[in-house]
């Protein structure tokens, strides 16, 4: 096989994935199944293809981003990785289906204990936030998704249209208490030093060439990263109930949020930055140049004021210093 597939440029990818995949599951598992590549719409109204997976019989079934499998055939040029690789995804599809039933959805009871939430960009996603019940989170948006699956590969879940809201009859302040409830529950914070992402990043770098790394750690030692258990649309954890006040208490001091994607933000003690405004910049720059452009959360740098508990937009201008006293 790997012989056969070497280097394919994206549309030969695509093509050889299409006709190679249903004989490999087949030979692996016995299952018939037929392969669709369609393009579907992701965060911040991205458009990327999607390989769909259909067992014999069935109208839905895994979901699998071929742009995330082409970035890996590029980095390996190992066709047999990337087999392997969608044969796992079909099989953990599965799994995710066992416990989200189509016909769940149309009972709420079956759905309550499986709605979250999701923090996503408002300005991005604007044609999205008409489709669906949400509450706005300074420029942002907070959504409301059904959790079909999660594990150590990743998660499943399935956006809460108004269509369904309406079905269930409820309002959004009813799901919004729900989904916070069971977030924090099934997705509790995780803040994580960087003492200790320097120490993992330090085993990665051949000695003599980790100074780079090293040499600000002082200044790095009042910065955190604040995600959720998994690493995944971690940033939502800005939402959550008194974790911004628990924050503050870690660094003993208010603190800018940086937020670096949908996955996670970092917090930077107020007391340490010297030029804020640069803040701006890094994080327009880092969106620009290093962030995909369906993990972007916001260009924004926010302000979180531990005496009042409030988190605030920060725009670099002076009125904002009196954010700092």
């Amino acid at each position: 096989m790997k012989k056969e597939a070497k280097g394919k440029d994206y549309t030969e990818f695509i093509c050889y994935i299409q006709e190679h995949t249903a004989d490999f599951i087949y030979s692996h598992t016995g299952d018939e199944v037929t392969i669709q590549v369609l393009p579907v719409l992701k965060n911040n109204e991205t458009v990327v293809q999607a390989m769909r997976i259909l067992g014999k019989g069935r109208t839905a079934g895994p979901q699998i981003y071929v742009d995330d499998l082409f970035r890996e055939y590029c980095l390996r040029s190992d066709m047999d990785q990337i087999m392997d690789c969608i044969l796992n995804l079909y099989k953990a599809g599965y799994i995710y289906e066992k416990v989200l039933d189509p016909g769940d959805l149309h009972d709420f009871s079956r759905i309550r204990d499986k709605l979250v939430i999701r923090l996503i960009s408002g300005d991005k996603n604007r044609n999205l936030l008409k489709t669906c019940p949400h509450r706005d989170f300074l420029d942002m948006a907070i959504t409301y998704r059904i959790l079909a699956g999660k594990n150590e590969g990743g998660i499943s879940t399935a956006l809460v249209t108004n269509t369904l809201m309406d079905l269930w009859g409820i309002t959004e302040e009813e799901i919004y208490g729900i989904a916070m409830e069971n977030s924090v529950r099934i997705f509790p914070p995780r803040l994580k030093d960087m003492d200790t992402i320097i120490k993992e990043l330090e085993a990665f770098v051949p000695e003599g060439e980790d100074q780079a790394i090293t040499s600000d750690r002082l200044f790095w030692r009042n910065m955190l990263i604040l995600s959720n258990d998994c690493g995944i649309n971690g940033a939502s954890a800005i939402c959550y109930p008194h974790v911004l006040q628990a924050c503050a208490r870690r660094l003993e001091s208010d603190f800018f949020i940086l937020p670096s994607s949908i996955h996670e933000v970092i917090l930077l003690a107020a007391s340490e930055v010297i030029l804020p405004q640069e803040l701006i910049k890094t994080v327009a720059c880092a969106n620009e140049n290093v962030v995909s452009q369906e993990e972007i959360l916001s260009d924004c740098v926010y302000y979180f004021h531990e005496k009042t508990g409030k988190i605030k937009k920060y725009t670099g201008q002076t009125h904002d210093k009196l954010l700092l006293s």
